[in-house]
């Protein structure tokens, strides 16, 4: 069973991604802004069914991947600035490191 981190640290994720999206060009803010807090906002969701079935965590961490291209098209597009960025890097590494280790864990026998 995943640790209750990755949960608070999803829902840290989303509130500072929803606190810097509204900040957007009002066209980014519903195209690419929207996208980000959805692909968070599903993994999330996918996470938290995981913890009763397990096949889920593949989509929680496709989700998250999508999350990440999504927030490094941000970066590129200068919608987020690398200092956002580099402060979130940490956390955006910690939340990929937990899902892959709840993967990791799933896959193993349990005797």
């Amino acid at each position: 069973m995943p640790q209750p981190k990755l949960f608070v640290d999803l829902e840290k994720m989303y509130s500072d991604c929803y606190d810097r999206i509204k900040n957007f060009p009002k066209l980014d803010k519903y195209l690419l802004g929207k996208e980000i807090l959805n692909f968070l906002n599903d993994t999330h969701k996918f996470a938290l069914i995981s913890i009763f079935n397990k096949s889920y965590l593949p989509l929680a961490s496709s989700n998250f991947d999508l999350a990440k291209k999504s927030l490094r098209i941000a970066l590129n597009k200068k919608l987020i600035s690398q200092g956002w960025y580099a402060e979130h890097l940490e956390l955006i590494s910690s939340i990929g490191k937990e899902i892959g280790g709840w993967i990791k864990k799933s896959k193993t026998p349990q005797f």
